[in-house]
């Protein structure tokens, strides 16, 4: 029989930024910025303007002193205030009161803001896979938190956000050995995301993650598949896989 490669171990959930706690309360937080839309005099400005932020994000910064902004401005030629999606920051640590673990703190890119049209899948995918990328560049990092404007917090983004994340965690060790065999994030438990102002309902988002999730289970099957060599996958064992996924699926 072929066996399967296994589920992240990372837990990814969904809370409100609003009663669920600090969100600096982990090893490495991550805050999605959109940047701001331009004009055409803008775009012949050479200097970027300082970043904008909103809600709890700017909240976070002023606790923190204005080290995002900081981040921002730092990081401005490569990364645009978040302008393009997907790209983050290098790690900022900050040591907390009472020489506390230094924490770590990077802006994600969500892409120019366009508040006449929804965010575009792309945006939601380049986003879960990036912060993915994160939690595993990141070593030693147990936890991760997330802060996610309002733009991003429907079901069908969650669920979007979830297949990109925990897809990019995958990695096929099955035919690998010693130095070659690599677990992603392998430190990292829990990943929250933060949600701000947000319509939906910490059930509904949590339920729209774990469908997320199991999408991201259904392509790493396929990769699992594609990558068996054929004494291992030959027609007997293809249909145990077939048995397996209709038994674990209630035959659905």
């Amino acid at each position: 029989s072929m066996d399967w490669t296994p589920a992240p171990e990372a837990s990814l959930t969904a809370v409100s930024a609003a009663d669920g706690g600090a969100v600096e309360d982990a090893d490495l937080v991550i805050v999605g910025v959109f940047a701001p839309a331009k004009d055409e005099k803008d775009e012949e400005e050479k200097e970027m303007d300082p970043i904008v932020l909103t809600g709890k994000a700017k909240e976070l910064d002023e606790a923190l002193g204005g080290a995002l902004t900081e981040l921002a401005a730092e990081n401005s030629k490569a990364f645009q205030n978040g302008g393009s999606a997907g790209s983050v920051t290098p790690a900022m640590r900050i040591v907390g009161s009472n020489n506390k673990k230094a924490k770590r703190y990077i802006l994600l890119g969500l892409g120019v803001e366009d508040k006449d049209t929804n965010v575009e899948s792309a945006t939601i995918m380049k986003a879960g896979s990036a912060v993915a990328s994160a939690c595993h560049d990141q070593k030693k990092v147990g936890s991760c938190n997330v802060l996610l404007p309002s733009q991003m917090e429907a079901d069908n983004i969650l669920k979007a956000f979830s297949t990109a994340f925990h897809s990019s965690l995958y990695a096929d060790n099955r035919y690998r050995t010693g130095k070659k065999v690599e677990f992603k994030a392998e430190d990292v438990k829990t990943v929250q995301l933060f949600l701000e102002d947000s319509g939906v309902s910490n059930e509904d988002a949590n339920s729209a993650i774990a469908t997320g999730a199991q999408l991201a289970k259904g392509v790493s099957l396929t990769k699992d598949i594609v990558n068996a060599p054929h004494n291992v996958l030959n027609s007997e064992s293809l249909a145990d896989t077939a048995k397996r996924i209709a038994a674990e699926s209630g035959g659905s």
